[in-house]
């Protein structure tokens, strides 16, 4: 390793080179617990609660702990998971949280280490795919431990007091553990899950304690071990979405013995295999900034099937994700891709439509977000030549998601858009112009899909008339897409910046943003949006003043529109694609200048070092392929469009042992596109290096 150059997998190990306090901070919404790639479990301190700052149950300028939850989300900008709350503390009474020492906590791809000081204890997490395992040793007499089954991870406090509404659990004869299962609602699901809980001491006395209001069904439990100064406690938690039974035989699969550091060292080689599937040559910022990103990138979606079962998983976030993670995936984790697909086509058979927001254990939160893009995901795959799955199953769950109404999933509403072309803003609640722009990307992805795969010609041309929504609210004389009202007349006044709609009543018309941001929002038909501007120079000054039209103090915005250049979000997902449109618009040197300044300086290695929610790593996946050189304007072509480099060299480790190099070279003269396939067949590019 040369002075100040990483050639990480080469010459040493990438999981140093990863910072899981990245995005603990700020608006990133991460956790710095103990996970595996895709694992269902998460161990990792909880902080607070019930608020924005907290959707991820740390944030790493507190100085409290509330225990040690099994699961959590990744990035997302709400509250969930949160199950299964363990806090061990020395001396007598109960003890609900502590301070802990910042000096001494460490985090590690697979493992998690701090000291709690008010409770006298040593923590460290580490984790297999679908147990938790932690292990405590004690600096105080009296050594105890808090089980919490009513904790949970919420953004909005009123849903606190209420949120367990089943709960059954046994302890242990031999009082070795206990297990069970508990049903709770919270921000997103009703979701229900079963766990096995494991000590490698026998309690000495097992104390349920009495709930702390009325409305809660309690589950707070304290052992006493009698465990003296210097002695360690070890604990394994196993979760299955089956039953308690199902919970035992993973822990008993995964983790047979009490070894803490095998399965730590477990943990960490497979993280090492996992990002090791990429290596780069940069400087140490960057090294730090993008195997970071590629570390987050692959904690979710998160397994929920049993071992043995065929792989199933939850938290595919899929408004942000289809964007640049499930393309990462399909070069860095390219043996899963079938399996999320087939896990969007089983929502399909459960709830009569495909998966919409892949929720929490297994549970779809269907009236999350707008759009069904499970659609991209499954057509993304079947370009890319991904077969192991059922194409005539997925042909239908395509139709059927995306032309029967469902009252779950009062955001489609499809004889509406269908009848007017557009989402009148006066004959629905909120986002019609957001709706309309995603409905239609959605049914161009249908189409391309359906021609590809042999479907109907019908089929294909109803998708492809759908796929022109975004026409009927694009106001040529302002430039903007607007909100549009039945009788066809655009809603007045009209503020382009101001998130607030204008309407009457007053309804948002865009989804987390404004007509500045999602007046770009045809990615299927970029030359289409181009020749609306006039051609190719109005489309360019229009980009140049999205990047320098500032902001007014008056303007609001809302929580989730972060990472502003000029009126660009890079913060929020609908933002992530633009500034390659440059490219495709004649001016790749535009592109390449904006794309450094993003990862320059919206890409930090510190806690703050994320300018938005990380969103189950869809802000982390942008990172990762933008450093590489390339992004996919519109996922399900396959094609990625051509940037520069960010990092001196590159190597991606393909299947069948093939490789594709990157190497940055000033006098190099890259395509506009680089294909999939091209990738995956092997071989090198050179491309120009993205400057300061």
């Amino acid at each position: 390793m040369t002075s100040g150059i990483f050639i990480a997998a080469l010459f040493g190990s990438v999981v140093d080179l990863v910072d899981p306090f990245i995005g603990t901070a700020a608006n990133g919404h991460t956790f710095p617990g103990a996970t595996v790639p895709f694992g269902m479990v998460q161990p990792s301190p909880d902080t607070g609660n019930g608020d924005w700052g907290h959707c991820g149950g740390y944030r790493y300028e507190d100085e409290q702990v509330l225990g040690f939850s099994q699961t959590h989300l990744s990035g997302t900008g709400r509250g969930e998971l949160g199950d299964v709350l363990l806090l061990p503390f020395a001396g007598p009474g109960t003890l609900r949280s502590s301070r802990h020492d910042k000096s001494v906590e460490r985090a590690h791809p697979g493992y998690y280490t701090t000291t709690l000081t008010d409770a006298s204890v040593s923590v460290e997490l580490t984790a297999s795919e679908r147990v938790a395992f932690h292990r405590y040793v004690y600096a105080g007499e009296g050594g105890r431990l808090l089980v919490d089954l009513q904790h949970g991870i919420t953004s909005v406090r009123s849903l606190i007091p209420s949120q367990i509404l089943e709960q059954a659990v046994v302890l242990r004869p031999d009082g070795t553990g206990l297990s069970g299962s508990t049903r709770r609602k919270c921000n997103w699901s009703d979701h229900r899950y079963h766990f096995a809980l494991r000590f490698d001491r026998k309690w000495r006395s097992a104390v349920r304690l009495p709930p702390d209001d009325p409305a809660e069904m309690g589950g707070r439990y304290v052992f006493d071990f009698g465990l003296s100064k210097g002695d360690v406690l070890q604990v394994k938690v196993a979760f299955s979405t089956t039953s308690p039974r199902a919970a035992e035989r993973n822990l008993e699969s995964e983790v047979p013995d009490w070894d803490f550091d095998r399965v730590r060292r477990a943990a960490s080689s497979t993280w090492e295999s996992q990002l090791g599937r990429i290596a780069i040559e940069s400087d140490a910022t960057v090294a730090t900034n993008f195997y970071t990103a590629l570390y987050h990138s692959c904690v979710a979606p998160n397994v929920i099937s049993d071992v043995g079962e065929p792989p199933r998983y939850s938290t595919l976030s899929l408004w942000d994700t289809f964007r640049a993670v499930h393309p990462l995936f399909t070069f860095i984790a390219f043996e899963r891709v079938e399996d999320f697909v087939n896990t969007c086509l089983d929502s399909y058979e459960t709830n009569g439509f495909l998966l919409v927001w892949g929720g929490i254990w297994g549970i779809d939160g269907k009236s999350n977000m707008i759009g069904n893009h499970s659609v991209q995901v499954i057509a993304e795959a079947y370009a890319k030549g991904f077969r192991g799955f059922n194409v005539r199953r997925a042909q239908l769950a395509i139709n059927d998601s995306l032309r029967r109404n469902w009252p779950e999933r009062p955001k489609d509403q499809w004889d509406l858009l269908d009848r007017f072309g557009y989402y009148p803003c006066d004959r629905i609640s909120r986002e019609s112009v957001s709706r309309t722009l995603e409905c239609a990307h959605d049914a161009a992805s249908a189409a391309a899909f359906l021609r590809a795969s042999g479907g109907s010609p019908n089929d294909v041309a109803f998708y492809g008339r759908r796929a022109g929504a975004w026409t009927n609210v694009f106001d040529r004389s302002v430039g903007f897409m607007r909100g549009r009202r039945a009788d066809g007349s655009f809603v007045k006044p009209f503020d382009p910046i101001n998130a607030r709609a204008t309407s009457v009543p007053p309804r948002p018309d865009y989804t987390e943003g404004n007509a500045w941001q999602w007046s770009w929002h045809v990615p299927h038909d970029v030359p289409a949006l181009i020749a609306a501007y006039g051609g190719a120079d109005g489309f360019i000054r229009r980009l140049d003043e999205l990047f320098t039209t500032s902001l007014p103090p008056s303007a609001w915005l809302g929580q989730d529109v972060t990472g502003l250049i000029g009126q660009y979000a890079h913060g929020n997902e609908p933002c992530h694609h633009v500034p390659y449109l440059y490219a495709l618009a004649g001016a790749p040197e535009k592109t390449r200048r904006c794309v450094a300044r993003i990862l320059r300086t919206l890409y930090h290695p510190a806690p703050d070092g994320l300018c938005g929610n990380d969103d189950c790593g869809q802000m982390s996946a942008w990172y990762v392929l933008s450093a590489l050189g390339f992004y996919p304007v519109d996922t399900v072509t396959g094609d990625y469009v051509v940037g520069g480099s960010l990092v001196r060299s590159a190597v991606l480790r393909l299947p069948s042992g093939r490789e594709f190099r990157i190497r940055a070279d000033p006098a190099s003269v890259p395509p506009l596109i680089l294909h999939h396939a091209d990738i995956v067949a092997g071989g090198s590019i050179a491309l120009p290096p993205l400057s300061h």
